[in-house]
């Protein structure tokens, strides 16, 4: 009974501590400036800022030659929309491949999944510049912490992954192609008391732009 009681004890507390102590938003305003940058080696990307209005950042995303870009994932709530600046881009949205050339506009609705790639020898660039183009600040400054993450070596990589996504819950707003969306928020939001315990924070300085 006792041994049930100590390990009834350390897998609650945790809870407990994330009940009485909330986590605390980061405060972006103002956070990006045009021309930092920030980059993923196993994505091929390279995400440069134009500029950051409210909480509406607008970005130039710059493909590698050969890159893989990022998983096939959806947002809930926002859409994606830029234009092709330069290079071809392989496109997917809902299970369709097509490759889209300079000048062409790219658009993903909320809730669909999709990604990008670049198949070809050349550089793409993909640029926000209608006033339609931007991402939430939320997401931008999430994508930003998690790339250092995904280019570690560690043997651990998923974990580390899995226990910052939860920290950021609803703040990263991306859903892979893998698992039901619901699914992957109630594992974030299982995950976060320990993560928060394990020292897993929302903010880390090296990741920042």
């Amino acid at each position: 009974m006792t041994t049930v009681l100590i390990i009834l004890t350390i897998i609650l507390l945790p809870v407990l501590y994330n009940m009485l102590v909330p986590l605390k938003p980061p405060r972006l305003d103002g956070y990006f400036k045009s021309g930092q940058t920030f980059s993923s080696k196993m994505e091929g990307v390279t995400q440069t800022i134009i500029k950051q209005v409210g909480d509406k950042v607008y970005s130039e995303v710059t493909l590698a030659p050969g890159s893989a870009g990022p998983p096939e994932h959806l947002h809930i709530s926002f859409d994606e929309s830029a234009t092709i600046t330069k290079g071809t881009l392989t496109v997917k949205l809902n299970n369709e491949v097509i490759e889209m050339s300079a000048g062409s506009r790219i658009s993903f609705p909320k809730e669909q999944y999709h990604t990008f790639s670049n198949n070809t020898n050349s550089e793409v660039v993909i640029t926000c510049d209608q006033d339609s183009d931007y991402i939430p600040v939320s997401f931008v400054y999430s994508l930003a912490q998690f790339y250092p993450l995904l280019d570690s070596s560690s043997k651990l990589n998923m974990v580390h992954l899995l226990f910052k996504a939860s920290m950021f819950g609803d703040l990263f707003d991306s859903y892979v192609v893998d698992a039901p969306v619901n699914a992957q928020k109630t594992i974030k939001m299982i995950l976060r008391p320990y993560a928060r315990v394990l020292g897993y924070k929302l903010y880390d300085s090296k990741s920042k732009p």
